[in-house]
């Protein structure tokens, strides 16, 4: 977009932008569901067909836990806090 500087200039520093996918439910969806949901998803991340077709587009298929994905979840707002916060303060 013209006249909209990236990131990279705002900051000055350069910036890694990973792109992932998680599956996410209704925060009342019980355990049990969510626990047999992830191993199906895991199931199906591990199947040498899906790994074939991800690897085919340059991405990783990679499972986890419900817990590991709050993590990231987490973990990702803290970093973009970061990132964007002293970029909306300089305006």
């Amino acid at each position: 977009m013209p006249g909209i500087p990236t990131i990279a200039e705002t900051t000055g520093k350069p910036i890694d932008i990973s792109l992932w996918l998680g599956t996410f439910a209704p925060a009342a969806t019980p355990a049990a569901i969510i626990q047999r949901l992830n191993a199906e998803i895991n199931k199906a991340l591990a199947l040498p067909a899906t790994r074939q077709r991800m690897q085919a587009v340059g991405a990783e298929a990679v499972g986890g836990t419900p817990q590991k994905l709050a993590e990231l979840v987490d973990s990702e707002i803290e970093r973009w806090t970061r990132t964007i916060k002293p970029i909306m303060r300089a305006k």
